[in-house]
């Protein structure tokens, strides 16, 4: 669908001030079209979409521009003042929830607030220490500790 439309990437203005630019209107309905082709030829079921919302333009844009001008927004501003950052956080995103389900699990037990804020340190875990590799994706390394079990 972009490629019909003239565009060799899909790839909307999200740090522009103005979202009714033609660039980024011309994106906006290749993004409705799409996702109405997907969700009428069912490809959207397991998530329950509402098909009477797909036919209601207004809805759909809202929707888009949202998502676009907001969330994409955020993450552009952040990524263009700090490179690198938004896979910085896609990496550790994991380790925060392993780190909050522990501190949720400590918490339930009833242990101490200062090994509920140890547990809640990311350095803390190292079950969770992240190595990069030259030849491929990164992989997370699982160090044993003494007394623990080697499950």
């Amino acid at each position: 669908t972009v490629a019909i439309h003239g565009l060799s990437h899909w790839a909307p203005d999200v740090l522009s001030s103005d979202p009714d630019s033609m660039y980024n209107l011309l994106h906006e309905y290749i993004a409705y079209l799409t996702f109405k082709q997907a969700t009428i030829a069912y490809g959207y079921s397991h998530m329950g979409v509402n098909l009477e919302f797909v036919e209601k333009f207004g809805v759909m844009r809202k929707f888009y521009r949202s998502f676009v001008f907001s969330y994409m927004h955020k993450n552009a501003k952040l990524e263009a003042k700090s490179p690198g950052s938004m896979l910085k956080a896609k990496q550790m995103t994991p380790i925060w929830k392993r780190c909050g389900e522990v501190r949720n699990l400590f918490m339930a037990q009833g242990f101490k607030p200062r090994v509920i804020a140890l547990a809640s340190e990311n350095k803390a875990h190292s079950d969770d220490e992240f190595t990069e590799k030259a030849d491929g994706p990164g992989v997370y390394l699982i160090k044993s500790k003494e007394g623990r079990s080697q499950k």
